[in-house]
């Protein structure tokens, strides 16, 4: 409605549903970087394991020929909560250790 290019209106739900999976994955991965490189602990890798593994099923989910319109909402609303939590996760590791 508001005229901006979108993955889904340029390529269509399929190929949006993998950039959804790729994306989420590569910052998974770099998410726990943090940990080898000295910045955060062992609780925060905790943190970010279960969030960032949360948020890469969902995305696994996405990847499902005959997805719902449900799994949309759940990706997005996961990708919402995911920053705070990883955020406050680092945080209270600092705090911790």
């Amino acid at each position: 409605a508001v005229g901006a290019p979108t993955v889904p209106s340029m390529l269509g739900e399929e190929p949006a549903r993998f950039h959804a999976f790729l994306w989420t994955s590569l910052l998974f991965s770099v998410s726990l970087l943090l940990v080898p490189m000295g910045v955060a602990g062992s609780f925060y890798f905790l943190v970010a394991s279960l969030v960032g593994g949360w948020l890469v099923f969902l995305g696994v989910v996405g990847l499902e020929p005959a997805v719902e319109e449900r799994w949309a909402k759940r990706f997005f609303l996961a990708s919402v909560v995911y920053v705070p939590v990883l955020t406050a996760g680092l945080m209270l590791d600092r705090l911790l250790g």
